[in-house]
């Protein structure tokens, strides 16, 4: 299958017109799909910023540094690694988490630089683009921060 505007006509090939014809649709696909992604890509940005609250809550309810007795108590852990098992769940998963928005960061900058035409829609995208890397960075921060907790765990 060639790529949108192959045949187009300004580049003095004659193309026949049944090629034309099967061609034709593929003019309309690279805005639809540039549309799709501005559509697409903020909602999954959006799920992510309230996974990345859920994890910011997990974490801040370990801050107890203005409660001196469940601060203490933050220092050794249960018989059962209760605290170390959430923290090892957290840091697990956000490092999946971290995975997957690179992996989309790195597919959409490939897309999306081939897609957009006009300077609004780059524009849009670098935008899009700014906040996956954004989250992605605030997923960092989290992971840093359950690891620095975790490690001043005790049993």
């Amino acid at each position: 299958m060639a790529p949108a505007f192959f045949y187009h006509d300004g580049w003095g090939v004659e193309v026949r017109e049944e090629f034309k014809n099967l061609i034709a649709p593929l003019r309309d696909i690279l805005p639809t799909l540039s549309a799709t992604l501005l559509m697409i890509v903020p909602r999954i940005l959006a799920h992510w910023v309230e996974i990345s609250e859920y994890v910011e809550q997990f974490i801040a309810g370990q801050d107890t540094i203005l409660h001196e007795d469940q601060h203490d108590r933050l220092l050794f852990d249960d018989d059962n690694f209760t605290r170390s098992r959430q923290y090892f769940w957290v840091i697990t998963s956000i490092g999946e988490f971290i995975l997957i928005i690179e992996e989309t960061i790195n597919h959409y900058k490939n897309v999306a630089k081939w897609v957009s035409r006009s300077t609004d829609e780059m524009r849009r995208h670098r935008e899009t683009q700014e906040n996956l890397e954004t989250t992605k960075e605030r997923f960092e921060r989290q992971r840093r921060r359950a690891t620095e907790l975790r490690d001043g765990v005790s049993p």
